[in-house]
């Protein structure tokens, strides 16, 4: 999308957010992780979008090494996009 098109719905109060998923296979994956929570954040900068929608459509049991993982990847990511980009968001 062209920048104007973002700069005209910010002037709108609308938030514009892209939606991510991760392989929740990769989540013990460091190496993985890091290069996805970069990419991230690089596409929200790079886009002057608002934020990111983390999609994961594969179930998660409750209380499992994957569930904590996965809580440790959102609050990752949150805490760079955060750092990076002021009022940002991630749902």
């Amino acid at each position: 999308l062209e920048p104007e098109f973002y700069c005209y719905a910010h002037s709108q109060e609308v938030r514009l957010v892209w939606t991510a998923g991760y392989d929740i296979k990769k989540l013990g994956d460091m190496a993985a992780r890091q290069e996805w929570l970069q990419s991230q954040v690089d596409k929200v900068k790079e886009t002057f979008a608002d934020g990111i929608n983390i999609d994961v459509e594969n179930e998660i049991a409750a209380g499992s090494l994957a569930s904590q993982q996965f809580t440790s990847l959102v609050q990752e990511l949150t805490d760079l996009l955060h750092a990076e980009v002021k009022g940002s968001q991630v749902k």
